[in-house]
């Protein structure tokens, strides 16, 4: 019999687990299930430093059914049809013969050890949710493409004036919030287009979320976030709010046509995986009208809102793990 039935309530559909929910994307996905009409929950150890708008529900705090003491870990995990276990941290609760689990590999854990990951989950889950391109085929089991959801609500976009980029010129920004993001290369050749084009960038730091938004939404015309050489793959959250915001986007994807057939769709992404490739791309986007620019901005807000927006990605979610 059912946990849910033994009780008396009905099984709830999806538990997010995080020791610290890194770029919140427990709590973006939790949301995104939410706005389709699951019953998802997102818990996690902390808060993220960055102080993001949607945050994980802490642990300590999580009550039980009828609202009275937090009734621990597995308790509440005993609760829900799926288990998804963040960011490649095995969690110590055990596996019910009622769920599914899962776990999403989306950063610097995975990319450190990918075999020693998939010995520790490919024992226990029944699918991996993969946030990156270049972590398929790495030997993890029933691997999924998931990639984190925008709160399109929340951002919204600040589309360029063309007669503006007539008169000013068109203007690049790169806001490195830490990490590596190529940022020497990136400026060393956007010192070549001087006094063709302005450019606004700062050196990286952790500012919060909402301030990163807002430094972006001000960076100009095309945002180019990152050119990382043999590390890393695009995927990441920055590209996603950079281009709901309504920039151009300009940035490494080495598995784009992987993506593009994945999600079904046409990514305005401007790819520039080499150095040379990186210069040609600002020199076409240069060529472009005002008016051709602030087209592909709304091609970017669009492809943003269509396939990684919260409603998009919660019914991607739902329907790999048939709820």
């Amino acid at each position: 019999m059912e946990y849910g039935k033994k009780v008396g309530i009905g099984l709830r559909d999806i538990l997010f687990i995080s020791t610290n929910d890194w770029a919140n994307v427990g709590a973006g996905f939790a949301a995104a299930g939410r706005k389709v009409g699951m019953d998802c929950l997102s818990v996690a150890n902390c808060h993220h430093e960055l102080n993001y708008f949607e945050k994980s529900v802490i642990w300590k705090n999580v009550a039980d059914v009828k609202g009275s003491l937090y009734i621990g870990l597995q308790g509440l995990a005993d609760q829900f049809k799926v288990i998804v276990m963040m960011h490649a941290v095995l969690t110590p609760i055990e596996k019910r013969d009622w769920q599914k689990w899962a776990v999403f590999h989306g950063g610097g854990a995975f990319r450190q050890d990918p075999k020693k990951a998939c010995n520790t989950f490919n024992k226990v889950v029944d699918m991996t949710f993969l946030q990156h391109g270049e972590f398929f085929g790495l030997g993890c089991y029933n691997e999924k493409w998931l990639i984190p959801p925008i709160d399109t609500e929340y951002i919204k976009p600040v589309f360029s004036d063309s007669k503006t980029i007539g008169e000013i010129g068109l203007t690049f920004g790169h806001y490195p919030r830490g990490g590596a993001k190529g940022t020497e290369i990136i400026n060393k050749i956007m010192e070549k287009f001087k006094g063709r084009c302005n450019y606004r960038w700062e050196a990286g730091n952790e500012v919060p979320w909402i301030e990163n938004l807002k430094r972006m939404s001000d960076s100009g015309d095309v945002y180019i976030e990152s050119f990382l050489g043999s590390l890393g793959e695009w995927g990441g959250i920055t590209v996603m709010e950079a281009a709901g915001l309504g920039k151009i986007v300009v940035t490494q994807a080495r598995t784009f046509d992987k993506y593009e057939q994945e999600y079904n769709c046409t990514c305005p992404i401007v790819v520039a995986n080499t150095p040379s490739a990186l210069n040609e791309q600002i020199e076409r986007l240069l060529s472009f009208s005002p008016e051709t620019i602030v087209e592909l901005q709304k091609k970017s807000r669009g492809w943003v809102e269509t396939i990684h927006g919260y409603i998009p990605t919660g019914l991607r979610l739902k329907r790999f793990l048939e709820l």
